[in-house]
């Protein structure tokens, strides 16, 4: 970096990061060599696919900007007024830190920043108008299946149920060293549920939402393998409404 300013810069990047530039640059077709994919995101919002070690990633609201006496730099916002992870206050911010998202807030918020909750579940949006009733227990299921009211069986419903408790979370899979995320197929499972319920198929429902980066196809069974695996035990309150995260 060209200035005392790049040391934050830096800090705030993964290994397959890439920042983009804000002006047009030129150069020779001959030196390229390949071309990449690259998944953007957004850092404020629920939209980074599933992505492996090997791919690069770049956040549209990080950016560099070229300046004759001083480079101008683009630095991630902090999760909320008191965060104690911004580059400008307590902590340097890391690359990918474990964050969680607040639906009622629409906010990413790093867990360092919240405490923790006494709760077996996340807060979840209360449902649409006109969404069908949903059975709270093994036998309510049994009792609507058998009224020919859902047509689900009690597996699946107990599938849905555990999904539930997920949260909408960033990175933390596994330790990994990249900014491994299920946040799209979470967040479309309260979408669903929030509006129809349990599908009839919760295999087939998250074969067709779940969010993998398009050139990594071939590792679907692996990464839905990962994600079914997947479960948690500890739960955070959100600083600003409380909602459970």
């Amino acid at each position: 970096m060209a200035d005392a300013n790049g040391a934050d810069f830096v800090t705030v990047m993964g290994e397959m990061e890439l920042v983009a530039l804000a002006e047009h640059t030129f150069t020779y077709a001959d030196t390229i060599h390949a071309v990449v994919t690259v998944i953007p995101f957004q850092s404020h919002s629920v939209s980074l696919p599933i992505i492996d070690e090997n791919t690069y990633y770049t956040r549209e609201d990080l950016y560099f900007r070229r300046h004759p006496k001083r480079d101008l730099y683009c630095m991630p916002p902090p999760c909320h007024r008191m965060c104690s992870m911004h580059p400008d206050l307590t902590e340097r911010h890391p690359a990918i830190p474990i964050l969680r998202f607040c639906q009622e807030c629409s906010l990413w918020l790093h867990i360092k920043c919240c405490d923790r909750a006494d709760a077996t579940g996340p807060s979840l949006l209360p449902p649409m108008p006109g969404r069908p009733v949903q059975p709270q227990n093994v036998a309510e299921v049994e009792e609507l299946r058998s009224r020919g009211d859902i047509s689900y069986t009690v597996g699946e419903w107990i599938i849905w149920t555990e999904l539930l408790r997920l949260p909408i979370q960033r990175h933390g899979h596994k330790q990994s060293k990249w900014p491994l995320s299920f946040e799209l197929v979470v967040a479309r499972i309260r979408a669903q549920d929030q509006t129809y319920g349990c599908p009839d198929n919760v295999h087939e429902f998250l074969v067709d939402n779940f969010g993998l980066a398009c050139h990594l196809r071939s590792f679907f069974d692996y990464f839905l393998g990962e994600f079914r695996a997947w479960r948690c035990t500890t739960y955070y309150t959100c600083p600003t409404c409380r909602s459970v995260i």
